[in-house]
């Protein structure tokens, strides 16, 4: 087979390319090397970490494990539910105690936890402002009073199957209509004059 032939710039620019190529490959190697020092790991596995960190870099396809902070909404994976991370333990960033009604979690592995989304953790806000009021989410009951997007204030006159009658004209409205449209002004156990 013939030699291909190669101006001097090509020739110049695969040299310098092999540069970039092997001094990053060297590079990662060194670093996946040193950041993953740990005395448990053998020099197998070390590799075997640095060729992870290579094949990253050279496909583009990774995903960064999230990183966990007091304060942060998780979702425990055991039962999908949502749990506010109030402590680390051990300094490692690996386990952490999490809180949810009153209720504990310790020692929790960050493996048994996700970020919950922002659709998680709005439901799961609403939940908690339900059950501080003794209700299930959107449950409303008669004498409740609900204000309008003018700022009208409507008592929940009637419960029917998939709805409520509204105001002093027992105006018929969805839960879904309610939802989007109203929000609670007064529960009727806070109301002062029934």
């Amino acid at each position: 087979m013939e030699k291909v032939k190669l101006t001097r710039e090509q020739a110049d620019a695969i040299e310098k390319y092999k540069e970039v190529v092997y001094g990053t490959f060297d590079f990662l190697h060194d670093l996946a090397s040193e950041h993953y020092i740990d005395f448990d790991l053998s020099d197998e596995e070390k590799e075997r970490e640095a060729i992870k960190l290579m094949r990253a870099f050279v496909t583009g396809e990774y995903e960064v494990e999230p990183e966990f902070k007091v304060g942060d909404w998780v979702v425990y994976k055991h039962d999908n539910t949502i749990w506010e991370i109030i402590g680390e333990l051990y300094g490692g960033k690996v386990h952490y105690n999490i809180t949810r009604n009153g209720k504990h979690k310790r020692s929790v592995h960050k493996d048994h936890i996700r970020l919950a989304t922002p659709e998680e953790i709005a439901a799961e806000k609403e939940r908690r402002w339900w059950k501080k009021h003794n209700r299930r989410v959107w449950e409303l009951k008669k004498g409740d009073l609900l204000k309008d997007p003018l700022g009208e204030i409507e008592e929940v006159r009637k419960i029917k199957n998939n709805g409520y009658d509204l105001g002093i004209y027992n105006v018929y409205r969805t839960l879904n209509c309610i939802k989007k449209r109203y929000s609670v002004a007064c529960f009727v156990e806070d109301r002062k004059d029934v």
